[in-house]
């Protein structure tokens, strides 16, 4: 089902956005992120991986703003 496709495609981009930010490759990771983040919205854990990047990178309003965002669609972490 389209449904089980879209599942393991964000599947493997969370996969690709923990690979980038654990191999230390920041930058990387917060572009990719921010424009995985930006379509998926009600996604708990991309949102999650937006808030770690942002902190990576410095952005602790950003960072916090995200958390928030995870946890009120209810990713538990």
């Amino acid at each position: 089902a389209a449904s089980d496709v879209y599942k393991r495609q964000i599947e493997e981009q969370i996969a690709h956005s923990r690979a980038l930010l654990d191999s230390g490759r920041f930058d990387e990771a917060l572009e990719y992120v921010t424009e995985l983040a930006n379509g998926n919205k009600d996604n708990g854990e991309v949102q999650f991986l937006l808030g770690i990047v942002h902190g990576f990178n410095g952005k602790d309003a950003l960072s916090e703003a995200a958390f928030e965002r995870a946890e009120s669609l209810g990713y538990q972490y």
